[in-house]
């Protein structure tokens, strides 16, 4: 459930049943989390700023894989927040991101994984090639107290091209570094070059 004001302003409150539960829970609804958030343009420029919090940060994307991965079973919930910032000043964009858990993961079994987080710094342009509306970008995400579940840092550069109507293509590289063996990793480095052909419709 959200609102928006024609200020600029936002917020919405959510529930749901999730993956991943708390050790003798029932399959009912026991996660939820609120979110705000403000954005101004004018012109060419525009900022847009949003913070959010949930009651089980071992729910999201990767987390929950991980730990279902695993067969660990979470003891107790942990919350978590997230915040960003975006930046327009046509034709670039600046965004700013950073998650993290606000208390380690306590499992019934096994030992605790400390508090993790992570970030992620990213510079768009916008720009037009043969008449086609295309896009570069280039980022850098980094995580703590993750060995394990993601790389230590990750280079990321890409480019997009609109091909028609609803039809794009975007091509993507990604220089990942894992946590060195003295940190739980592997200390190995990977490259990886996605494609991606994208419809709407």
């Amino acid at each position: 459930m959200g609102l928006e004001h024609p200020s600029g302003f936002s917020a919405s409150v959510c529930s749901f049943n999730g993956d991943i539960d708390e050790d003798g829970e029932d399959d009912t609804i026991k996660c939820f989390g609120a979110s705000a958030g403000y954005s101004f343009g004018a012109g060419n420029r525009g900022l847009e700023i949003g913070a959010g919090w949930i009651n089980n940060i071992a729910d999201s994307d990767g987390l929950g894989d991980w730990i279902e991965g695993e067969g660990f079973t979470l003891k107790e919930y942990a919350g978590g927040f997230a915040g960003h910032v975006i930046v327009t000043v046509a034709p670039f964009m600046v965004i700013g991101e950073y998650v993290a858990a606000m208390d380690d993961l306590v499992f019934t079994t096994n030992p605790p994984q400390d508090a993790p987080s992570a970030y992620n710094i990213e510079l768009g342009y916008s720009f037009e090639l043969k008449g086609k509306e295309a896009a570069l970008g280039v980022g850098y995400q980094g995580t703590d107290k993750c060995a394990g579940i993601f790389p230590e840092t990750r280079l990321l550069a890409s480019i997009g091209i609109g091909l028609g109507e609803n039809v794009g293509i975007a091509l993507e590289y990604a220089h990942d570094e894992d946590y060195d063996v003295n940190k739980g990793g592997t200390g190995d480095e990977a490259d990886i070059v996605t494609m991606q052909l994208a419809v709407e419709f």
